[in-house]
């Protein structure tokens, strides 16, 4: 089980393109694998901590 969570404002191209990558080699890698990638609106690295944090616990929870 992998959760992505992510800033949209987070260095722009410089980081969404490299998470973007990672997302689509753990997707076509790993048949069973349970992923989320969850981008945070409006928000960069540190102020979509806490907001990534929620989401990603949400997700454990929900698929664990």
């Amino acid at each position: 089980m992998v959760f992505m969570g992510i800033g949209e404002k987070e260095e722009r191209y410089r980081m969404l393109t490299p998470i973007e990558t990672l997302y689509q080699s753990l997707l076509n890698n790993y048949s069973n694998i349970k992923l989320k990638k969850y981008i945070e609106r409006n928000l960069g690295h540190i102020d979509s901590r806490n907001p990534n944090i929620i989401e990603g616990l949400n997700y454990y929870f929900k698929n664990r």
